[in-house]
């Protein structure tokens, strides 16, 4: 998907389906922190250091250990 960031980044939480606004929300995103560009905590947790959980929904919003470091 190139710059996987980029292409969140360029949409709004409207934008989002009911199902990836479910795994934002595992990683502690809101509609408030979207909108205000606030990241939530596991933005600055390293992929290891994730659980479980926020491992499997970074990975079905197309995130992987790489890619996820880097953010």
């Amino acid at each position: 998907m190139g710059n996987v960031g980029k292409f969140w980044d360029n949409l709004s939480w409207d934008d989002l389906s009911a199902d990836e606004k479910k795994l934002w929300g595992a990683l502690g995103w809101n509609s408030k922190l979207w909108v205000n560009g606030t990241a939530p905590a596991s933005q600055n947790t390293e992929w290891n250091d994730l659980s479980e959980e926020e491992r499997a929904a970074a990975r079905f919003l197309g995130y992987n250990k790489k890619s996820w470091n880097q953010e």
